[in-house]
């Protein structure tokens, strides 16, 4: 099953609602068994502010950030 399909054994949620992030993950994972769902899954989900002055600081943030969702 592709990544993206609506029978993947695994959800993986994505921190971002961005429609280009989802088509080029479902192209990388498309060989695993994964449904990938993004923020626009979940309406009341607030955008996550990305200040930090690397990837690696706002991906922290954006982890924390989801898992209060």
């Amino acid at each position: 099953m592709k990544a993206g399909g609506s029978s993947g054994s695994v959800r993986l949620l994505l921190g971002t609602r961005n429609p280009k992030k989802l088509a080029e993950l479902e192209e990388l994972l498309n060989d695993l068994p994964l449904r990938l769902v993004t923020l626009n899954h979940f309406p009341r989900a607030k955008e996550v502010v990305e200040d930090g002055q690397t990837f690696r600081e706002n991906s922290k943030s954006n982890g924390g950030f989801l898992r209060l969702i």
